[in-house]
């Protein structure tokens, strides 16, 4: 009986090594792709060190830089965005590894205020990565400042297509303009549709 007893308890810690595991991984592939990505900028950078040096605007960089080089410039830019939200992934990554439980959902600035104020109690999410789900514990971040602003507790998951979200589904949600498919286009692009999954996430802020 012992020795069944303990069965439960031996698949539980295999469980968890294999999540953290997982967790290992995702942060190491996010990692790898920041460097590749890091390595890339500072490839293009060196192409045109010798004329860009800051940031050349206007009519220095029209007298300054050949068709070519203002193409690089802009390559630049892209990495250089491309760059930091791949950084705040593997932070965000590292604390939700570290923290085990905890995860951190972002909000802008408008929103956060929203959820304080107790107007804003579910989010429509995409693409869920953090595999979000009841029971959660929440780490609340403002986009805009970077800075945590609450925690909160997951009380329900919903998932549907877009285009079967009804309004019910969104009650404690902030409306939609033009409806979740047209509306959520604008966070993530044209690859969003009807036949898209939605997560709703409704949480209770913890005071």
């Amino acid at each position: 009986m012992r020795g069944q007893a303990s069965l439960p308890r031996r698949q539980a810690k295999g469980e968890a090594q294999n999540s953290d595991q997982n967790k290992n991984n995702k942060c190491n592939l996010i990692k790898a792709t920041m460097d590749a990505k890091f390595k890339e900028l500072t490839d293009l950078e060196g192409r045109v060190k010798g004329k860009i040096k800051g940031t050349i605007k206007g009519v220095l960089e029209d007298a300054l830089l050949t068709e070519g080089e203002k193409t690089i410039l802009k390559k630049i830019e892209s990495a250089k965005g491309e760059y930091e939200k791949l950084k705040a992934l593997y932070e965000e990554c590292i604390v939700d590894a570290e923290t085990g439980k905890t995860k951190i959902l972002k909000f802008r600035g408008f929103k956060a205020e929203m959820i304080l104020k107790g107007e804003k109690t579910s989010s429509l999410r995409l693409f869920d990565d953090k595999d979000l789900k009841a029971g959660d514990e929440l780490e609340l971040v403002n986009w805009d400042t970077k800075k945590t602003f609450g925690k909160a507790k997951i009380t329900e998951i919903i998932e549907k297509k877009l285009g079967e979200v009804e309004e019910k589904d969104l009650i404690g949600h902030e409306p939609l303009e033009g409806g979740p498919v047209e509306n959520l286009k604008k966070y993530y692009g044209e690859k969003v549709g009807p036949e898209t999954t939605g997560k709703i996430v409704r949480f209770k802020l913890e005071k």
